[in-house]
């Protein structure tokens, strides 16, 4: 039986093989085009040794080389085209979360005759916090709220002894961030709902997951680079840093709950009593003139959505709400939400001093915080956080 037409063993690349001695199949040894050693029948054939291996070879690093990059490309040009897309599903997750907030703090209102949602216990009446001997006084508002807020927050989370018990905290003003507890309380939400948190707020989400791990919160490890962070050394008290899992990308605009207090010209985190008695909580729906047209309560930050190469990642950086560009999500006193930029908003005053036109100040990040955008230095209209004539303003003009 002959070998005519036996050419599977061959080559993969030519399909050629040489014939050993013998019959069958079995004899046919294959041979690679980089095995070919330049015999007469190699030669007549046309091939030239070794050439068809380097092609290959060659051939098979540019064509990965080639699809490493096309893909790489398209999967960016695809990225990107979805980048708008995403930063939309974000934002009007958000306001939705607003709008829940905005309904249950209406329900609220109505079962307490119209008082805006705010820490209720007032300076010099006895309070019983859980876990505490007896019930004591406080010597101011200040120090109740923060006391009604070390007792909302132990019922809610069950830390009340021991090396994670939540601490007292009357270094910063407990509606700062935390107003939202008021209503998490009332109704029975959890402290660290995802309700509180913006769906693009990755730091607050993480904490709100690990309530435990206080070094990946802002200050857990210590002061950062002064120079850049917030230094203010009261950032760094164990009764603040465990309060960050509990807190909200939500925040209430001052005057919805308080009156007396006003702005600090070295940092937009904390506040300063004027003059007069500083009254905590007690504002009612019946005192905001504009409700369609006053914030309320808004994002701390617009998240917008860009592709860390290092990471290999959508991430977000945040843009602080009161950037003229910066589209915050934003609920305003009528339940309407919007994300308006803040450029449109009415200029801001600071309280205790009417006579100056606008009040500006500079943004400055919290340990883990975005970073400024762009000049560090840069002094920003307050806007809607400081409105002028307060509730009897108007933030966004028809």
């Amino acid at each position: 039986m002959g070998l005519r037409g036996t050419r599977g063993k061959g080559c993969g690349v030519c399909g050629l093989g040489e014939r050993k001695a013998g019959t069958g199949p079995e004899n046919v040894r294959s041979l690679g085009c980089g095995d070919w050693s330049g015999s007469a029948g190699t030669r007549r054939a046309g091939i030239t040794p070794g050439r068809h291996a380097m092609n290959r070879r060659g051939f098979a690093l540019a064509d990965l080389l080639a699809v490493v990059v096309v893909v790489t490309v398209g999967a960016v040009l695809a990225a990107n085209a979805h980048a708008p897309a995403r930063a939309e599903a974000m934002g009007l997750a958000s306001m939705r979360n607003l709008q829940v907030i905005g309904q249950i703090a209406s329900v609220y209102q109505n079962e307490h005759d119209g008082l805006v949602s705010a820490y209720s216990w007032k300076a010099g009446v006895d309070y019983q916090v859980l876990g505490e001997a007896a019930p004591r006084p406080y010597s101011d508002d200040q120090e109740a709220h923060a006391a009604q807020q070390k007792d909302i927050l132990r019922r809610l989370t069950g830390r009340v002894t021991g090396d994670d018990a939540i601490l007292n905290n009357s270094v910063r003003i407990a509606d700062r961030r935390f107003s939202h507890l008021v209503l998490a309380d009332y109704f029975g939400f959890p402290a660290n709902s995802e309700l509180w948190a913006d769906p693009a707020d990755r730091n607050l989400r993480q904490w709100q997951q690990h309530p435990l791990d206080l070094d990946s919160m802002p200050y857990g490890e210590g002061n950062p680079d002064a120079s850049v962070y917030d230094d203010d050394n009261n950032w760094e008290k164990k009764g603040v840093v465990q309060r960050w899992a509990y807190a909200s990308s939500y925040q209430w605009v001052p005057d919805a709950y308080q009156t007396g207090y006003g702005p600090v010209a070295d940092t937009p985190h904390l506040f300063a009593a004027g003059a007069a008695f500083t009254e905590m909580g007690g504002r009612t729906i019946d005192e905001v003139a504009f409700p369609g047209q006053k914030v309320w309560i808004h994002a701390e930050f617009e998240w917008r959505p860009r592709y860390d190469w290092g990471a290999g990642a959508w991430v977000s950086d945040g843009l602080w709400a009161t950037y003229g560009a910066a589209r915050a999500p934003k609920l305003m006193f009528d339940g309407s939400v919007n994300d308006l930029p803040a450029s449109r908003a009415g200029s801001s005053w600071n309280p205790g001093d009417p006579a100056t036109p606008v009040w500006r100040q500079r943004y400055i990040p919290l340990d883990t915080f975005p970073l400024p955008n762009g000049d560090r230095t840069r002094q920003l209209d307050q806007r809607f956080r400081w409105t002028r004539d307060g509730l009897a303003g108007i933030d966004y003009a028809p």
